[in-house]
């Protein structure tokens, strides 16, 4: 989870900025409620943010939906669906029309982010004001996930989309995952699941990876992280499928995200 890390004042009226277009000022209002790619660092360059935005879209199935110029997420018509999930929907739409700022940070090859999590958020307010907007940035390793091996459908089950969401129910919701060493999916998992559950993906079974060594006669002892999950359909036998990374690779598999 994250913790208040400050409390940072804005000068005047504190919520716009002034940008010079076609000789004239005009003032764009930045802190606002919404989920958008980043302006206080480490945004999303234009391949990532098309990739969220893909993800996102499949999950929910919103087909009119963007990231505007300002670089918040837009949904031009909510009745446009295509497939998707409800509860993605909802879950979105939680973080759209929210009260925070929740901002998308690519924070690739980072030893402290492991797929992805919250970072400390800020509340801003205005100067000489009672305003106040809290902004939580959701931290993503893009690499992470290029190292993650297993059958294609946990694969699925454990993309960039999936971890969006769950960062959003941290986010969004205010949402906690399960204390160390217990082992269950959480909160968090609990809607990821019902979301998979959905979208007929297979359901991650606990929160938590487990870790082991692993030694190979040509490679030196690699440290695995691994999760479990298990695919349930009518009137078959539960198949449980298993995704796993190099955790030196990936970064401090410790760290709860």
């Amino acid at each position: 989870m994250y913790a208040v890390a400050a409390i940072v004042c804005l000068a005047g009226a504190g919520w716009f900025t002034t940008q010079q277009v076609a000789g004239q000022e005009t003032k764009k209002q930045i802190y606002r409620p919404g989920l958008r790619n980043s302006f206080a660092g480490h945004p999303l360059n234009a391949e990532e943010l098309n990739l969220a935005l893909a993800q996102l879209r499949s999950k929910t199935g919103f087909t009119r939906m963007r990231f505007d110029e300002d670089g918040f997420l837009t949904i031009d018509d909510r009745s446009q669906i295509a497939g998707g999930s409800a509860t993605a929907r909802e879950l979105l739409l939680a973080a759209v029309d929210g009260k925070k700022t929740i901002l998308l940070q690519s924070r690739n090859r980072s030893p402290e982010v492991v797929f992805a999590r919250v970072g400390s958020h800020t509340v801003f307010e205005g100067w000489q004001s009672t305003k106040q907007i809290e902004m939580a940035p959701i931290e993503i390793d893009f690499a992470d996930f290029g190292h993650l091996r297993g059958e294609r459908k946990a694969l699925e089950a454990f993309d960039l989309g999936f971890a969006i969401l769950h960062e959003l129910c941290h986010a969004a919701l205010e949402m906690r995952d399960p204390s160390e060493g217990v082992k269950a999916a959480g909160d968090c998992e609990r809607i990821v699941n019902r979301i998979r559950r959905e979208l007929g993906m297979p359901e991650r079974q606990h929160y938590e990876a487990r870790i082991y060594q692993r030694t190979s006669s040509v490679t030196l002892n690699k440290i695995i992280g691994e999760l479990t999950f298990a695919q349930t359909n009518p009137g078959a036998k539960t198949k449980r499928l298993f995704l796993t990374w190099d955790a030196r690779e990936v970064g401090n598999i410790l760290r709860r995200q």
